[in-house]
């Protein structure tokens, strides 16, 4: 009788965490990239960050939509609400929140009224990136919040038309943005979107042979230090270009 009783638990216990795992993976792969125009409805900034709340489309619309966006400072300084601007973004319609990559003035100038994590110069020329956000860690009343965001192997299919491109020079450099830290340089194959290399260093990129690729520049940015638990809230960029060499 024990036993069925513990089989029993145990057969409980996995159908829970199966649920569970279930459910987180189902939420990550709801997230899919978003561009366009979008108006601002409201903002919001607390101890976990920045957000704006944004509405594509009009409730008539096939496309409708209401989301929350985790966004940067100067992403939420550059806004007011009720404007109307460009936003390049990555939501879920599971979840109605996301993360913003840039935004653009309402009459889509190419100059970006916000900052990004990196840029890369090369021949001259600094060039800004896709950022896509990977991992988020933040301090509350209840402890470390984490989330680990859909990774960008799953998506780059889908936003490989967009990115911009970087002409490869010898004397290709990153600038960091305040904060913002390296931690690894990925290399795609252009073609089957499949790793080359991972967790590699900046080097990486001078001894690839000519060809074109997708550079992913990985990144974390520190946030407000936590005296109790010395230590900072985290969040994680992929930093994402076409590199032609």
């Amino acid at each position: 009788m024990k036993r069925k009783v513990t089989a029993g638990i145990i057969a409980i216990v996995i159908l829970i965490c199966s649920i569970v795992i279930f459910r987180s993976i189902y939420i990550q792969r709801s997230y899919y990239p978003m561009g366009g125009e979008v108006t601002i409805l409201a903002k919001q900034a607390d101890n976990y960050g920045y957000y704006i709340t944004v509405e594509q489309g009009k409730p008539d619309d096939a496309g409708w939509g209401q989301f929350e966006l985790k966004c940067t400072q100067e992403q939420y300084e550059a806004v007011d609400v009720g404007d109307v601007v460009k936003c390049d973004r990555e939501q879920s319609i599971v979840t109605n929140s996301g993360t913003v990559h840039k935004i653009y003035n309402e009459d889509n100038d190419i100059e970006s009224v916000i900052d990004t994590p990196v840029l890369v110069q090369s021949n001259g020329v600094k060039i800004e990136p896709y950022v896509h956000m990977m991992w988020d860690k933040k301090w509350s009343e209840n402890g470390w919040l984490m989330a680990d965001m859909l990774s960008l192997y799953d998506i780059l299919p889908e936003i490989c038309d967009s990115l911009t491109e970087i002409i490869y020079s010898e004397g290709l450099s990153v600038d960091y943005n305040d904060g913002v830290s390296f931690v690894s340089i990925s290399i795609y194959n252009s073609d089957t979107f499949e790793y080359i290399y991972k967790n590699e260093n900046l080097s990486i990129i001078d001894e690839l042979p000519d060809g074109t690729y997708y550079l992913g520049i990985v990144v974390k940015e520190q946030g407000e230090y936590i005296e109790s638990e010395q230590e900072y809230d985290e969040t994680g960029y992929e930093c994402v270009y076409r590199l032609v060499k």
